[in-house]
């Protein structure tokens, strides 16, 4: 399998990809954030070792300067009582505070990957990536990847529609959950890419041997 488009430096322990989901209180870019999830991939799409992270955290000093919106907050209410113990309705004890958590995600990418060519998928050009950089700011502390690898799952989705059809395990809209399901999406996107990527090199040696 190809690798595509990373340093050679890169192994296969390496988190070439981070699938990053948040749960939240708005789809506002300033939007409380309730819960992060992330699952690491490398270079060819497979997981690494201690690859997954999962935090709740604590909303007392988001609620006074980030957007709540009680369409979404009515939402969480008709949600299962899983998916709001890992987020909406976490054990307080078991909440991260936002800088703690910030940091502890900051470190967690940091031992895993090289900051500078990490690529962080959201689903949707507008949430996950775009909320969790705006936390950051807000809290006045340097986001652990460049904007210009932003990337979108849905563009993935788009362009591979069969990868939607991937089976769900676990529990819906739970951060960690949701990260899994789409880093699976994206495992079989990279996959699919990188045969269509051999094949085609394969071909081109064979028609110019």
């Amino acid at each position: 399998m190809l690798p595509i488009h990373f340093p050679e430096d890169f192994t296969e322990q390496t988190a070439a990809h981070i699938v990053l989901d948040l749960e939240t209180l708005s789809t506002a870019p300033n939007a409380v954030v309730t819960s992060i999830g992330a699952v690491a991939l490398n270079k060819y799409g497979q997981p690494i070792a201690d690859g997954e992270l999962h935090m709740a955290l604590k909303l007392n000093h988001q609620i006074t300067t980030r957007h709540t919106d009680i369409n979404t907050i009515k939402w969480w209410e008709q949600q299962s009582q899983e998916a709001q113990a890992g987020s909406y309705a976490a054990l307080e004890h078991l909440r991260w505070h936002v800088e703690t958590a910030l940091q502890a995600f900051s470190n967690w990418i940091h031992l895993r990957t090289d900051m500078k060519h990490v690529r962080v998928w959201g689903n949707g050009c507008s949430f996950d990536n775009v909320i969790l950089a705006s936390l950051y700011r807000d809290w006045h502390i340097t986001a652990p990847w460049k904007f210009w690898n932003d990337r979108d799952m849905r563009t993935v989705t788009g362009l591979i529609p069969s990868v939607k059809t991937l089976p769900f395990m676990g529990i819906k809209h739970h951060a960690l959950d949701d990260a899994r399901h789409e880093a699976n999406q994206l495992s079989q996107a990279i996959q699919r890419l990188s045969s269509l990527l051999t094949t085609s090199s394969a071909a081109t040696q064979a028609t110019t041997a």
